[in-house]
């Protein structure tokens, strides 16, 4: 045959195969119609499945980010989100049982429950257990210190020989501990903990060296010395269950179907809960620094043919990708200059690596056959990059495509399921073998998938999802450099694995961005047809098309309520923005702003949480209104929103605000006839803040601390940071150290308020208030650090602490023959999630012998936040067993005359509030009156708190309240005077 008709033959076949993939272009299209069309009976198809739903009873003890309640009591977190998820893929209606691990796995192994999630594969429980076949997603493991401790060496041994180690009880990852101290040969001390808190405490008081951790557990104020690596964690059907094969089979296949549409889903939606793993800092000896002198270029060998690690950007014309950005904080941490040299494919530059044509490569296997070179060296790997499997459904029979560099490790799993193995030179060309039905299967890592994917470079392509494989990645050094490795092992394990990911993701939205670019210009051909036959119509399909599938990808960056961003989504984008500005040419001109709305509940309790959240929505976007391209906002919590703003000085800030928030309360106002009110805390930030590179999450405890500053009265609703204020701050810091010292050494001091019957000027009972009289400071009273033991949850402890003390005094007055007191103490809104509150307080008065109607229980009206039915079963609970209860801060709320419809307690505790108004005609007397007869009309007490004037005793007098607490009588006072004072007046 001569070369003519080599020629013609050869040109027959392109143009054969350039009208094929135009018939599969048009194909694809009229199949992207035709999954549209489908889309208008999404909503249909949902409520079909719900109407069709089968109950199935959840165990979700709780474990943070995983399964917790929010402040209502409702389920929420990784696993509460993973069901919403799935429940689009099936008919199961859910019902959660809050219970604690243990009672969990009781009740999955006798079948009372059908499932749990976050749960590990062990021999143990898959007796009782039955496991999906995909992981519903992974955590990170890892031994952390204080991160002021100096005792410990990254990943060194010896350092934590015979430490005492802590960890959570009933975790599932304590076997990699167990690994560790099996294989290294380490002896440890375990601690197991029942709270978080309790755990940091004790690590930060030194009474534990280290902590065993999750990425998924509050990193903040740890260093981390051992990266103990993944643990999966899966979805599980208890084989007891009645409807454990109707269960099992739909969920294990509705996660099949999630996993295969969307593969990096457990990627996505761990964003949202897993925290930032604490990095290392680069320290390196000074016979390393005098070797980078000497040695400072380092020459780096790489290609364009691995996405996401290195490429070329056809849009801004230049090499991307993952390798340079990370030899980029490489350099900047070491000192070390690095000169690229680019080679045809990652196998030759692995040759040159192994002659000593360049003295580093990037982005090394540490399976493929050069690390078995003498001439190369390795670092430790900083990643286990996925690999994805994938086929071609009509070419299954055919030999298996593999890049060249690979051919050698993947040569055996090829074999094992009986493929043979052709070698091509990169992992596109096995692709589009794989595609055209040349060959059946090829592999790539799941980020470089992802990109093809989603630009649907190769539309013949199937995921293989039982294929679970990754490969280490590492740097490769020629032995001549091989003093590298320990400096580049240091850089490398300064990234925490979340950085090396983002890195990883930044890198492959550039190569996905840039591979359609590629693509177009592969063939000129099928735009033109493309812009002939379907022109605009073709435009705003794609469109459609790819909000269609990236629209659950929304709720990840956004707040489904307000609709602005949330706070993940805004940190990112203002961090990004505060390092591209030039710190020279910085005028201090950008405000970083908090705002509140002000008493948001009483929108929740009068007009409901539907109306709260039209609420939330417009705030939002009349606030997203009234902000430039170059500002942003996001949702930090509830009606709490930040804004970054800019501005020329602090009263145009003020200024502005005051327009929007006047925009907003006008709107708010014509559609529910209520009147808004804001408060704003700002902080200008300086060139400092850009120099350090201080993050939004640092910058915004400046902003949060001047809000903190206005006063319930809101005499003004705007507070702008300044210098004045870092020295509050400063000792706010300090005195919440003392703090936690003065909880365990029980330096709290109980303070005593009495109560008085206003008719017969008798005391009748008395108060217990908590004082922290400091050694420095004096007596601090609860404002300051009340709220700071709310937030860490210590204020559990401290409440039981002063009911301990409350019995044991009232047990020494009635020897006494005071036999008359009654006293009365208050409990934080925290203790109405525990079940065993109760139990917990007649263990304590009965092991004083206190009779338990001499015991009156305080709680506050906010309270109602909880949930009406919550709040009132722990109300029967404690008037079942003998306490007294009062609503505390009566009246403070909208919410008050409603409780008294639905909550039956002893005494009701009028707010002082009411007696800021004496006017016998005001709205505030009036009110009170009401409370006090329809209080009375039902069987309570009433006592009013802030009495303060004998004009205060004649309204009380006036409006039939018997009994106040005030400095009329006596303000709170310390244990003695309370004695004396007693034996006075009873």
């Amino acid at each position: 045959m001569n070369n003519e008709s080599v020629v013609c033959m050869n040109k027959a076949d392109k143009t054969k195969r350039s009208k094929d993939k135009i018939l599969k272009a048009a194909s694809f299209m009229m199949a992207l119609v035709l999954l549209l069309s489908l889309i208008s009976f999404d909503t249909d198809a949902h409520a079909t499945a719900k109407n069709d739903a089968t109950r199935v009873n959840v165990a979700f003890p709780i474990v943070k980010s995983m399964s917790e309640l929010d402040y209502l009591g409702n389920p929420k977190g990784y696993i509460y989100q993973y069901l919403q998820e799935l429940s689009m893929y099936s008919s199961f209606d859910y019902k959660y049982y809050m219970e604690n691990y243990d009672r969990c796995i009781e009740k999955l192994k006798t079948g009372e429950l059908d499932l749990i999630g976050y749960v590990e594969k062990s021999d143990e429980k898959a007796q009782f257990l039955d496991y999906t076949s995909l992981p519903a997603g992974t955590l990170e493991c890892m031994l952390v210190a204080d991160e002021y401790s100096p005792r410990f060496l990254y990943n060194d041994y010896e350092t934590l020989q015979n430490s005492r180690v802590g960890m959570l009880r009933n975790n599932i990852y304590s076997g990699k501990l167990r690994k560790l101290q099996e294989e290294k040969g380490v002896n440890l001390t375990i601690y197991e903990y029942d709270s978080e808190s309790t755990l940091k405490l004790d690590l930060s008081l030194g009474k534990i060296d280290c902590a065993l951790v999750s990425n998924y557990e509050n990193l903040s104020g740890y260093r981390m010395i051992f990266d103990l690596g993944k643990v999966p964690f899966y979805f599980a059907v208890s084989k007891n269950s009645p409807r454990h094969d109707k269960i099992y089979n739909k969920i294990d296949k509705a996660m099949t179907v999630l996993l295969k549409t969307n593969p990096n889903f457990n990627d996505k939606i761990a964003l949202g809960y897993k925290e930032a793993k604490p990095s290392q800092i680069v320290n390196l000896t000074a016979q390393e620094e005098e070797y980078v002198k000497k040695n400072r270029i380092v020459k780096v060998g790489y290609s364009l043919d691995w996405i996401p690690m290195s490429f070329y950007d056809f849009i801004n014309h230049r090499k991307q990708g993952f390798i340079f950005e990370m030899l980029k904080e490489v350099s900047h941490d070491t000192g070390i200059e690095f000169e690229y040299m680019l080679y045809d494919s990652y196998s030759k530059s692995m040759k040159a690596l192994e002659k000593g044509e360049v003295d580093m490569v990037a982005g090394c296997d540490r399976e493929l056959a050069y690390g078995g070179s003498k001439n190369i060296v390795l670092t430790h790997p900083y990643i286990n990059m996925k690999t994805v499997a994938v086929y071609n459904p009509k070419a299954y029979e055919l030999p298996v495509a593999v890049p060249d560099p690979y051919a050698s490790t993947y040569k055996i799993k090829s074999t094992s399921i009986g493929k043979t193995v052709t070698t091509y030179k990169t992992v596109d060309e096995c692709l589009e073998k794989v595609n055209d039905g040349e060959a059946s299967y090829t592999y790539l890592n799941k980020y470089a998938y992802e990109v093809y994917r989603n630009t649907n470079s190769y539309p013949n392509l199937v995921q293989d999802l039982n294929f679970n494989q990754s490969r280490r990645l590492c740097i490769g050094i020629n032995k001549s450099k091989s003093e590298l490795a320990p400096i580049l092992n240091k850089a490398v394990s300064s990234f925490s694995t979340e950085e090396i990911e983002n890195l990883l993701m930044t890198s492959a939205m550039k190569a996905e961005d840039s591979s359609i670019v590629t693509g177009l210009k592969k063939h000129p051909t099928l735009i033109i047809v493309m812009e002939i036959f379907l022109g605009i119509l073709i435009i705003a399909l794609a469109l459609f098309y790819r909000f269609y599938m990236r629209r659950r990808e929304w709720r990840l960056n956004y707040n489904e309520i307000s609709g602005v961003w949330n706070y993940t989504r805004f940190q990112n984008v203002v961090n990004a923005r505060l390092r591209k500005e030039r710190v020279e040419d910085y005028k201090n001109n950008l405000a970083l702003v908090h705002i509140d709305i002000a008493k948001f509940k009483y929108i929740n309790d009068i007009y409901g949480f539907k109306i709260g959240d039209k609420v939330l929505y417009t705030t939002g976007r009349i606030l997203k209104e009234n902000l430039s391209i170059d500002e942003f906002i996001g949702s930090l919590w509830a009606d709490h929103f930040v804004m970054i703003m800019e501005v020329g000085d602090t009263d145009e800030l003020e200024y502005r605000l005051d327009k929007v928030f006047s925009d907003i309360a006008e709107d708010i106002f014509v559609r529910l006839d209520y009147n808004i009110n804001f408060r704003a805390g700002a902080y200008v930030i300086k060139k400092a803040d850009l120099i350090i590179q201080m993050p939004v999450v640092d910058l915004m405890k400046h902003a949060n601390y001047a809000l903190g500053t206005i006063s319930e009265n809101y005499k003004t609703n705007f507070v702008c940071y300044d210098e004045s204020m870092a020295g509050d701050i400063e000792n706010t810091s300090l005195i919440y150290k003392d703090m936690m010292m003065a909880l365990r050494t029980g330096k709290f001091t109980p303070y005593y308020q009495a109560k008085y019957d206003i008719v017969t000027g008798k005391l009748i009972g008395v108060e217990v208030l908590v004082r922290w009289v400091h050694g420095i400071h004096g007596v601090i009273p609860p404002s300051v650090f009340v709220p700071h033991l709310e937030k860490t949850g210590f204020i559990v402890e401290l409440d039981f602490q002063m009911f301990e003390v409350a019995c044991k005094n009232l047990q020494h007055w009635i020897n006494q023959n005071f036999d008359d007191i009654i006293i009365s103490t208050n409990f934080s809104r925290r203790h109405l999630e525990d079940k065993k509150f109760v139990r917990k307080l007649t263990e304590i008065s009965d092991r004083f012998q206190i009779p338990r109607s001499k015991l009156e229980i305080e709680i506050t009206e906010s309270m109602g936040e909880y949930g009406k039915e919550l709040v009132e079963s722990r109300i029967k609970e404690l008037r079942k067993v003998g306490y007294r209860v009062s609503i505390d801060d009566f009246g403070s709320g909208y919410s008050a005359i409603s409780l008294l419809q639905s909550i039956y307690v002893d005494v009701i505790k009028l707010d002082g509030q009411f007696l800021l108004a004496t006017d016998m005609v005001s709205n505030n007397y009036k009110v009170m009156e009401a409370i006090v007869r329809l209080s009375h009309e039902l069987g309570m007490e009433v006592i009013c708190e802030g009495v303060e004037t004998a004009e205060h005793i004649e309204v009380l007098k006036n409006v039939g309240c018997r009994y106040a607490q005030g400095y009329y009588y006596s303000k709170p006072i310390p244990f003695e005077e309370f004695v004396e004072l007693m034996k006075r007046d009873s």
